[in-house]
C-alpha cells in the first residue's frame, strides 16, 4: 500500500499543477456528511411521518406513487421550508461540519501548488472551509452560469468544480435523470481537465453518476497517469473505468488515510530535494537508464519536474532582479543558462537517445520556456538555449522528429494577448536572434548567436567532440531556421531573419549539401518527411527563393550564398 502511494506522491511531486481530484462522497464520510440520495431519503422520510404515513419502508417509492412524481431536491426543500432562512437552517446539521484531515491535507498540497482544479460531487463546504482556515479563497463552480463565466484554468490558483451543484444552491442534482447529461459547459470542461491533467480518484463509486462515466470514458489523453483510491472495494462500475483508463488502483483505503499520508511523503520529497538537488551530470545518466528501460511515465515525471523547477526560477521576482542588475547580455543568458542547466542538459540527451514519440516532451519544454510571464524579453532567452541545444543536437543525429516538434510546435509562441498588436512590432523568439537590443541591451558587438554558441559549446562537445562539427551544425541551424521561418511567416517586413547568421560563411558548403539533398530527394528527403516545411517539396523550393531574394538586396554583400545557392537543385 505505502509503495502505491509512493509512486503517486513521486508523480505529484514530480508534476506540481498537473494532477486534478476527482472526489466522491467517500472522502467526507468521516465527517458523517450524508450524500445527495441520503439527503433525499431523509426529505421524503420527513414529508412521510408528517403525512401519518409513519413508519415507510422505502421513503421514495412512497414519495413517487403518493405524488405521482420523481423526489427532487428543490421540490423537497420547497415543501418542508420554503423559506430561504428555514432552508439553510434545516440544512446547516447535515453539511456545516468541519473538515475532514483528508480535506486538511488536501488544502496543504493546494497551498503548495501541487494541486489546481478540483472537481467533486459532493455538494459540502468542507474543503472549502479547509482552504479558508489556511487563508486561501478558492474559485468554485457548481452552476453553468458560473462555469460560462469562469476564468481559465491556467489563471487561477485552484478552482473547485462542484459537478452537482452546492446545497445552499437549492438545485443540487441527486436523481438518476439528473446524473444521466451534463450540460455542454459542463461536458466541455470536463473534456479538458480529463485531457490535460492526470487524476486522483478518491471516495468515487462510479455507479450512478452516468454522466460523469461517459466524460471520462470518452477522455482519449493518456498522457499522465490516473490514481484511483477505492475503500472498502471497488464496485463493477469503477472496475470498468480502472481497465479502460488503464489507472492505478489503490486501496482499500480510507480519504483521510490516503491524504495524511501523501501529504507527509510529498512533504519529505520537498525537503530532500532543497537539500539534495539533482545535478546536471547524474540528470543525464537518469534519463539515458530511463530512455534504455523504456520507463515513459517515470522519464516525462522526471522531465517535467525539471522543467517546472526552472520555469519557477525564471518567473521568480528574484530571477528578474538577478538578471537586471547584469552589466552586459553575456551575463544575462548565463543567468539563465545556469536556471535551466539541469533540464537542458536532460532534454539535449533525449533528443540524442530518445524515440520520435518522446519529442512531445520537448514541446512542452519550450512551450514552459518560450512563454513570457513578464512583459520584458529576456524571459525569452532560456527557451532559446532549448532550441539551439536540442536542434543541434537533433540535427547532429538526424533526428528529425524532434526538429519537427521546435519548428511545427504551433503552441510555442507566447499567448497572443501577451504580444504587441502593432504589425510592426510581430517578432517571436526566434527574431531575439536577429535584433539589435534585447531589453537594454545591444546585441551588434557580438551578435546573440555568437555568445549562445560560446556558452552552449561545452555541453554539447558530451555528444559531439569535435569542435569543427559543432560550428558546422551550429552554422546549419541557424540556416535552417532563417529558411523554415521564411516558410512559415511573412518577414517582408522583417527581412533580418533571412540573413542573421553570424558566420555561415565558414560552413557554406556543408549547408549546401544539406539543401542539395533535399532539392535532390524531393518528397523522400526526410526532414521533409518529418515535417518541416509542412512536407512539401515545393514549399521548400519557395522558401529557399524567398531567403536568395533576401540576400541578394542591394544592402547586402552576400554574392557568395547567391552563387551557391543557385547551385541547388529544384
Amino acid at each position: 500500500m505505502n509503495q502505491e502511494i509512493l509512486q503517486m506522491a513521486f508523480a505529484i511531486h514530480n508534476n506540481p499543477g498537473v494532477y486534478a481530484l476527482l472526489l466522491g462522497s467517500g472522502i467526507s464520510r468521516s465527517a458523517e456528511i450524508p450524500t445527495g440520495w441520503e439527503i433525499v431519503q431523509i426529505l421524503t422520510r420527513r414529508i412521510a411521518v408528517a403525512s401519518g404515513e409513519n413508519p415507510v419502508q422505502d421513503s421514495i417509492e412512497w414519495y413517487r406513487n403518493f405524488f405521482g412524481k420523481e423526489p427532487r431536491y428543490d421540490d423537497l426543500l420547497q415543501e418542508i421550508a420554503p423559506k430561504p432562512s428555514e432552508r439553510n437552517a434545516m440544512l446547516r446539521k447535515y453539511f456545516d461540519k468541519p473538515p475532514t484531515p483528508a480535506h486538511k491535507a488536501i488544502a496543504q498540497l493546494i497551498k503548495s501548488g501541487y494541486i489546481r482544479v478540483v472537481v467533486t460531487t459532493n455538494f459540502d463546504r468542507l474543503l472549502e472551509n479547509a482552504l479558508k482556515e489556511i487563508g486561501i479563497e478558492p474559485d468554485v463552480i457548481s452552476t453553468d452560469s458560473m462555469l460560462i463565466g469562469s476564468r481559465p484554468l491556467q489563471h487561477s490558483s485552484i478552482v473547485i468544480h462542484k459537478l452537482h451543484g452546492d446545497y445552499r444552491d437549492d438545485n443540487f442534482k441527486n436523481i438518476a435523470g439528473e446524473l444521466k447529461e451534463y450540460t455542454e459547459p459542463w461536458n466541455k470542461q470536463l473534456s479538458r481537465i480529463f485531457d490535460e491533467y492526470g487524476l486522483i480518484v478518491c471516495g468515487w463509486s462510479g455507479d450512478w453518476d452516468i454522466a460523469l462515466q461517459t466524460a471520462l470514458y470518452e477522455a482519449k489523453s493518456r498522457r499522465y497517469s490516473i490514481f484511483w483510491s477505492f475503500y472498502p472495494q471497488l464496485s463493477d462500475s469503477s472496475n470498468k473505468l480502472i481497465k479502460h483508463r488503464e489507472a492505478r488502483s489503490i486501496g482499500p483505503i480510507e480519504a483521510d488515510s490516503l491524504f495524511v499520508e501523501l501529504q507527509r511523503m510529498i512533504e519529505a520529497l520537498q525537503q530532500f530535494d532543497h537539500a539534495h538537488p539533482l545535478s546536471a551530470k547524474v540528470a543525464v545518466e537518469r534519463t539515458k537508464k530511463l530512455l534504455s528501460d523504456d520507463r515513459q511515465i517515470e522519464l516525462e515525471e522526471l522531465v517535467r519536474f525539471e522543467v517546472g523547477q526552472a520555469y519557477n526560477t525564471l518567473i521568480s521576482p528574484e530571477f528578474y532582479d538577478q538578471i537586471q542588475s547584469q552589466p552586459n547580455l553575456e551575463e544575462v543568458l548565463k543567468n539563465c543558462f545556469d536556471a535551466c542547466e539541469v533540464a537542458l542538459n536532460m532534454l539535449m540527451t533525449m533528443c540524442w537517445y530518445g524515440k520520435p514519440n518522446q519529442s512531445e516532451l520537448l514541446k512542452y519544454a519550450l512551450r514552459q520556456w518560450v512563454q513570457k510571464p513578464q512583459p520584458q524579453i529576456q524571459h525569452s532567452l532560456s527557451g532559446l538555449l532549448l532550441i539551439y541545444v536540442a536542434g543541434i543536437a537533433a540535427l547532429y543525429r538526424n533526428n528529425w522528429f524532434y526538429l519537427s516538434a521546435i519548428f511545427c510546435n504551433n503552441k510555442m509562441w507566447a499567448d497572443e494577448e501577451r504580444f504587441d498588436k502593432r504589425p510592426e512590432k510581430k517578432w517571436d523568439v526566434f527574431d531575439l536572434i536577429c535584433i539589435r537590443t534585447v531589453g537594454r541591451y545591444s546585441t551588434q558587438e557580438q551578435g546573440l548567436g555568437k555568445l549562445i554558441q560560446e556558452l552552449i559549446t561545452p555541453m554539447l562537445q558530451a555528444y559531439i567532440p569535435s569542435t569543427k562539427d559543432i560550428e558546422s551544425n551550429f552554422d546549419l541551424f541557424e540556416a535552417l531556421i532563417a529558411v523554415i521561418r521564411l516558410h512559415q511567416i511573412d518577414y517582408s517586413s522583417f527581412p533580418q531573419i533571412a540573413v542573421m547568421f553570424h558566420d555561415s560563411h565558414r560552413s557554406l558548403g556543408f549547408i549546401l549539401e544539406f539543401w542539395a539533398n533535399g532539392g535532390r530527394q524531393g518528397a523522400d528527403w526526410e526532414p521533409l518527411k518529418a515535417g518541416l516545411f509542412d512536407g512539401d517539396p515545393e514549399k521548400l523550393r519557395k522558401a529557399l527563393a524567398l531567403h536568395r531574394e533576401h540576400v541578394n538586396s542591394p544592402s547586402r554583400m552576400y554574392k557568395h550564398y547567391i552563387d551557391a545557392y543557385n547551385q541547388i537543385p529544384t
